[in-house]
């Protein structure tokens, strides 16, 4: 008696409900065409910087988002939120939601090497109600000039985000809620140096943008599954009594 076939099937059928949770929306963005988006700031002290859709900055080069910060003095510092108008989701008609899985491709462009290593962090960013919530997702460590594209991912959760005041710069306790309320989504870019030399130039780029948003599973996937084992029983009873 061969239950080979019977039980990968099943196998196939309990990962798909494991993977792919019913109702998963993805947003993406490899152009980063800034009137997709609502851009708060940027928001400087003592940097000039430039935020701009770069033709031939990604990693394929090709197109990517570059924020460029020029320090002139021996400090400063920086802020800016961009939110897609197009990335909503709203848990009352969409589902509830249970995570979000956050990717982007990063490059950090130095005009100096620092042995002590810079900070590279991609921070997804929600706007819900008026107030905006930031996450924080670290990179790899930056020590030398330009040490190429690397990815940065991560789950999160509710409990991930934290309240962000853009006027003042501060975060705060408060998290999104994933059951009410309509999100947008987006970044936020925070950058700061404090240096014994003039001059310094940070250039950050971002590539392949991805949230993915998953919604709590329905009680019908439950229904599937047992659906499935019901079904896989028939199957070998039918296979003994042959």
């Amino acid at each position: 008696m061969n239950l080979g076939k019977p039980l990968s099937t099943l196998a196939a059928l309990t990962w798909l409900l494991m993977q792919a949770p019913a109702g998963a929306v993805t947003f993406s963005d490899s152009q980063f065409n800034l009137a997709d988006y609502t851009i708060s700031g940027p928001l400087t002290t003592d940097v000039i910087l430039t935020l701009e859709q770069c033709a031939s900055c990604g990693s394929a080069a090709d197109t990517a988002l570059r924020v460029a910060a020029l320090y002139p003095g021996f400090t400063g510092s920086y802020r800016t939120a961009l939110l897609n108008t197009g990335w909503t989701y709203d848990p009352g008609t969409q589902g509830e939601l249970l995570s979000v899985d956050a990717a982007t491709d990063k490059r950090v462009i130095l005009n100096f090497d620092i042995p002590a290593g810079l900070g590279n962090s991609f921070r997804p960013l929600i706007s819900q109600g008026g107030l905006l919530y930031a996450a924080l997702l670290a990179g790899p460590v930056v020590h030398t000039a330009d040490e190429g594209w690397k990815s940065i991912s991560g789950n999160l959760t509710a409990a991930s985000f934290q309240l962000y005041n853009f006027a003042a710069g501060s975060f705060g306790s408060g998290t999104p809620d994933f059951s009410h309320g309509v999100m947008t989504f987006g970044l936020l870019q925070l950058g700061s140096r404090n240096s014994p030399f003039t001059g310094d130039s940070i250039e950050a780029d971002y590539d392949k943008l991805s949230l993915t948003l998953n919604p709590v599973p329905k009680a019908g996937s439950g229904v599937l599954l047992l659906t499935g084992l019901a079904g896989l029983g028939v199957l070998l009873k039918r296979r003994q009594a042959a």
